[in-house]
C-alpha cells in the first residue's frame, strides 16, 4: 500500500471512529453489548496525480438498489479533502440521517456556513471538526441513475469565502435537484490529488449475515467535467468482509454489493 493510500485510509479511519459519537448513532445501553456498527465497508480510492489542470468540480453517477421494505442505514458516497482545509463528502442515503426515508447528504467539516435547499435542512456538529451538512430528504428510485456534481460556485464566491454547490440530476427524467451550498474559507481553493468512493452502514446489527442488502454502481469519477480518474486501489474492510462483493462493469464502472438479507 503506497503512502497516498495509507494517508487517505488514515483520515478515513479517523472519520469512521469519530462517527461513533454522531447523533444518528443509537445510544448504547444495557442489553446492546452484542450489537456493533460495521461502519465503512468498502473504499474505491482515486489517484489524481496525473491531472494537470486545476480542479473546480467533481462529478460522478450512482445507481443504488436497496430493498424498500426493510429499514436500512446505508450511505453511498464520495469523499474528498481540501489541501488547506478539512474533509467533505456527498452522496445517497437510505435512512436520511436516521429520520427515515431516502435522501441526499452534502457535508464539509469546519465550513463557515451552509445553506440547504428549500426542501432540505441544515444539520450542525454531526461530523468531526464542526461539520455542516445540507440534508435533502428525497425518495430516490431504486435502479435509477443520479449524477452528482460538486462545483465551485463562482457567482457566490467572494474574497472572504468560497461557495461549493452540490446538485444531482435524475438521469432518465433530466430533473435537476439542488441539494445545498456550503461556504468555506478562501484558502480552501484546491483539493488533495485523491478521493474515494465509499459504502457505509451506520446502523447497529446483530450479525453480518443478517445485514440488509444494498448494492451500488459507481461510474468513473470526473474532474472539471472531462477527466476520468481511474481507481488506484479497492479496499474492503474486515467489517462484514464475507458479505461484500466488488466487481467491474463496462466503461470502468464499479459494482459493490454489501449485506446478505433481503
Amino acid at each position: 500500500m503506497n503512502k497516498t493510500t495509507k494517508r487517505l485510509l488514515g483520515i478515513l479511519l479517523l472519520v469512521s471512529l469519530s462517527l461513533q459519537g454522531l447523533s444518528f448513532y443509537p445510544t448504547r445501553s444495557f442489553g446492546q453489548e452484542d450489537m456493533f456498527t460495521p461502519g465503512r465497508l468498502v473504499y474505491a480510492i482515486h489517484d489524481w496525480s496525473s491531472v494537470e489542470n486545476e480542479v473546480f468540480d467533481i462529478s460522478t453517477t450512482m445507481k443504488v438498489n436497496c430493498p424498500k421494505h426493510q429499514v436500512t442505514e446505508y450511505y453511498w458516497g464520495v469523499q474528498f479533502v481540501f489541501k488547506n482545509g478539512n474533509i467533505g463528502w456527498f452522496g445517497m442515503t437510505s435512512s436520511c440521517m436516521g429520520v427515515g426515508g431516502g435522501g441526499f447528504i452534502f457535508t464539509i467539516c469546519d465550513a463557515i456556513s451552509a445553506e440547504p435547499s428549500s426542501e432540505g435542512y441544515l444539520s450542525k456538529n454531526i461530523e468531526p471538526g464542526n461539520g455542516l451538512s445540507c440534508v435533502l430528504p428525497y425518495e430516490w428510485n431504486n435502479g435509477m441513475e443520479y449524477r452528482f456534481t460538486l462545483t465551485k460556485n463562482l457567482p457566490r464566491t467572494t474574497s472572504t469565502r468560497i461557495c461549493w454547490s452540490l446538485q444531482a440530476e435524475e438521469i432518465p427524467t433530466s430533473q435537476f435537484i439542488h441539494i445545498g451550498d456550503i461556504f468555506t474559507a478562501p484558502q480552501w481553493d484546491q483539493f488533495y490529488p485523491w478521493s474515494s468512493y465509499f459504502v457505509e452502514y451506520f446502523g447497529p446489527i446483530l450479525d453480518c449475515k443478517v445485514m440488509p442488502r444494498g448494492t451500488v454502481t459507481f461510474h468513473p469519477l470526473e474532474l472539471t467535467g472531462q477527466t476520468n480518474v481511474p481507481y488506484s486501489e479497492i479496499y474492503i474492510t474486515e467489517n462484514c468482509k464475507n458479505q461484500t462483493e466488488v466487481s467491474f462493469e463496462k466503461e470502468e464502472k464499479i459494482y459493490i454489493k454489501t449485506g446478505s438479507k433481503y
